[in-house]
């Protein structure tokens, strides 16, 4: 499985936090959300990667769709969550989107 890489500097701050994050995500479901990757970051996924992949935040803004004008990326950066957090926010996200795309019955 092609894997997307966490920040590095965002791992440190987890380990900082006494909190093992994971280190990589699915390729795949990045990519499914590149057109908000690229009007977020002004890069393919594929350069996002190489240059050492996303923050949990970043991540978490990509995968939901929303940009920096979207309420819920200053509501998110406004609650000043750590590292952990976000990650939590994440996991949520990526089992809601997990479950769209292999509920019975999708096509």
């Amino acid at each position: 499985m092609k894997t997307f890489p966490i920040l590095k500097s965002c791992l440190d701050r987890c380990r900082e936090q006494h909190f093992q994050s994971p280190r990589v995500v699915s390729f795949d479901l990045v990519k499914r959300h590149e057109a908000q990757a690229l009007a977020n970051h002004g890069q393919t996924v594929e350069r996002l990667a190489e240059r050492g992949g996303l923050s949990w935040f970043e991540l978490l803004m990509v995968i939901s769709d929303k940009g920096s004008t979207d309420e819920y990326w200053t509501r998110i950066e406004g609650l000043k969550l750590s590292e952990g957090g976000l990650f939590r926010i994440v996991s949520v996200s990526m089992m809601h989107e997990f479950s769209d795309a292999y509920a019975p019955g999708k096509k």
